[in-house]
């Protein structure tokens, strides 16, 4: 290994304290920091990997990658490309492959039809399916590609996305692209694709401490130094809030002040084992969601990955793209790797010519740095919970989008001293259990990566660690402006913990004022109208049953027992009505033990289902017939001025026709 940097030891010396205290105060309970630069490696731990273990991690533990398995996926695809026994390119319309998929207009992207990179690129209309999913108690749904096809066959249409200029300059995030990926790897290979990751990345690169999926004498032989799952419980939060008179929807400046000094240090919980986990057990055999997020890696080994991706895309930057099929020979397993990565940086290259390209090839692409006075463009870096609570807080402020733009401090060039600008390549990870970030400046060869064992649902601390690193080493900080970017660093956390604590309290609160909690016991027969087995696909079930031993209605997605929620009314709602209404929202205190919840279940009403259609059986019986789940989250909802009522920036046209769950009239 070549000797350190002593830059790099610099900045990680200059930025420990800070990194320490954002995982220590916002309850993540352990993770492991690497960097390269010029081949030089670096590393941090932090915590425990275990919180009843006294030992640290290391740069070989094992992590969740969670949504950080994405750009390994994508390299399977460009390896899979690049094997001409199978034919496809990434132009490759996606119902060539999948042709179940044929006569769903959803395949067209554009007025065309969706390709294999459009799956890479996130440019679908597949924006209605994420969350679907989720499960309490990791269990996993889907573990094969069949339910999520018979899926698409019921989604709706989106003229959002028949524009060729909305999918370039605005990702649809799904992870549902990356199922179809999966499908096409395991489709045209015959094996699933953690095999073919396996055999074809994972082994050639040497990469030992890296799991597409894990065999039995894998999780007994790494059991020691694979990092444990942990959450960030919210109920001592909200008793404390509720201590001090904030539990009914205080203003953001009210909690802001609180949180400052209320609300750390939290404490996490380890939880059972979570989706990713149970992906990533799953997987050898079929799991495509597993391609989204179920691989599990260190740092040590995501750097070397990086480290090679990077070289890769500096070798082929100055080639013509006949030349570039020739830099590599296809003469050994390493050198297909290097073909496919080859493969997948031309894609990027091509793709980030085109200003406004936020993602392409597996990866979040962003030119750096960047002018926060500029025309509004995605924040670099930036996690989805941190940007988003970001977003909430300067909202509650009252700040315009500049200000929120200047408040994600990292990267700017306020004053234009350097016209010039490079691609930063970037990608987190948030599920239950784990979060993960990476960002690498390719034209620097330098990769950070850090990796946590804890969904810090109050901060993503991976990320905001991250983007300190990476925001130091690009500018080459002194050491006392490395301390004035830490202590913005750690205000911006503020600003963020307070947001999500403001938007909790707010859930909380509408989940309790326009819903009740339902008593099946206290007026026997009044729910059974409810009771029963609906449909939305041949694949796709839900069952509504009273839970043997509790008062309260369940909701069964796919008939499974781990997958349950409790039913609350609506109020104004009743089962005396044609219509009535209920959601599966239920209190975060209760979602959080069970490994589910957080910033993307803060809403009460993408989670409420309307049962209709109201007849009678032949014993004079009434009874519902179905029941319908707009399934869309508000920000995709807009006003009169485009706006969402939340004051987010919306999607025009969106479709809001509902899933429709149908009575399943036998058993089955």
């Amino acid at each position: 290994m070549k000797q350190s940097d002593p830059n790099v030891d610099r900045v990680l010396n200059s930025t420990k304290a800070t990194i320490e205290e954002l995982f220590s105060n916002y309850g993540s309970a352990g993770g492991s920091i690497g960097i390269i630069k010029g081949g030089k490696q670096h590393f941090l731990n932090v915590g425990h990997k275990d919180v009843n273990v006294d030992q640290p991690p290391d740069q070989n533990t094992s992590y969740l990658l969670s949504s950080m398995t994405k750009p390994i996926t994508a390299l399977a695809v460009g390896i899979l490309v690049n094997t001409k026994k199978f034919g496809i390119s990434l132009t490759t319309p996606v119902k060539d492959i999948l042709p179940e998929l044929e006569t769903k207009g959803m395949l067209l992207r554009a007025n065309r039809e969706l390709t294999v990179a459009d799956l890479l690129d996130h440019r679908s209309e597949f924006i209605k399916c994420t969350n679907l999913w989720e499960c309490p108690d990791g269990m996993m749904p889907w573990q094969t590609v069949d339910p999520i096809l018979a899926l698409f066959q019921k989604l709706p249409s989106n003229q959002k996305f028949q524009n060729a200029k909305d999918f370039l300059h605005s990702r649809n995030y799904s992870n549902e692209c990356y199922a179809l990926a999966a499908a096409i790897v395991e489709k045209k290979t015959g094996k699933p694709w953690a095999v073919f990751v396996r055999d074809k990345i994972v082994k050639p690169l040497g990469l030992k401490h890296t799991f597409a999926g894990l065999t039995e004498g894998e999780q007994h032989d790494n059991r020691d130094n694979i990092a444990r799952s942990y959450t960030v419980p919210v109920g001592e939060t909200l008793k404390k809030l509720k201590e001090a008179g904030l539990d009914d929807t205080p203003t953001y400046d009210k909690v802001y002040e609180w949180a400052v000094d209320q609300l750390y240090p939290l404490t996490p919980f380890p939880i059972p084992v979570s989706q990713v986990r149970r992906a990533a057990d799953k997987t050898l055999e079929s799991s495509p969601i597993g391609a989204a997020a179920g691989m599990m890696s260190s740092a040590v080994d995501l750097l070397k990955l990086y480290d090679m991706f990077m070289t890769v895309y500096t070798k082929t930057e100055n080639h013509s793209p006949k030349a570039r099929s020739k830099v590599f020979e296809l003469s050994s397993d390493v050198e297909k790797v290097e073909k496919g990565m080859a493969t997948v940086c031309e894609h990027i290259r091509t793709m980030t010519r085109k200003k406004g390209c936020a993602y392409a090839g597996g990866w979040g692409t962003v030119d750096v740095p960047w002018n926060p006075d500029g025309p509004r463009t995605r924040w670099p870096g930036a996690d989805g919970d941190n940007a988003r609570n970001m977003e909430t807080a300067m909202k509650a402020l009252g700040r315009d989008e500049n200000q929120a733009n200047k408040a994600w401090h990292f990267f700017h060039n306020p004053d234009q001293r350097d016209k010039r600008q490079e691609l930063a390549l970037c990608h987190g990870g948030n599920m239950v259990g784990a979060t993960s970030f990476c960002l690498l400046l390719p034209s620097r060869n330098t990769a950070i990566v850090v990796l946590c064992n804890t969904r810090g649902f109050f901060l993503d601390a991976a990320n905001l660690s991250g983007m300190l690193l990476a925001d130091c080493l690009f500018h080459n900080l002194s050491s006392d402006q490395i301390a004035a970017q830490s202590l913005r660093t750690k205000q911006t956390a503020q600003y963020i913990a307070a947001s999500y604590v403001y938007r909790l309290v707010q859930y909380e609160s509408r989940l309790a004022s326009a819903y009740e909690e339902i008593d099946c016991h206290a007026v026997p027969d009044r729910y059974n109208p409810f009771m029963g087995t609906f449909y939305l696909t041949s694949d796709i079930y839900a069952k509504v049953h009273p839970k043997r031993g509790y008062k309260d209605l369940q909701f069964n997605l796919y008939r499974q027992e781990k997958f349950s929620y409790s039913l609350r009314l609506k109020r104004g709602s009743s089962p005396e009505d044609e219509t009535c209404s209920m959601t599966f929202a239920m209190p975060m205190t209760e979602l959080v033990y069970h490994g589910v919840g957080g910033n993307n279940r803060l809403d009460v009403k993408d989670f409420e289902i309307t049962f209709q259609a109201k007849t009678f059986t032949a014993n004079g019986l009434d009874r519902f017939d179905e029941f319908v789940w707009v399934f869309v989250r508000s920000w995709m909802l807009t006003t009169g001025n485009n706006e969402t009522a939340d004051g987010g920036g919306g999607y025009d046209g969106v479709d809001l026709r509902p899933f429709i769950f149908r009575r399943v009239k036998k058993s089955c």
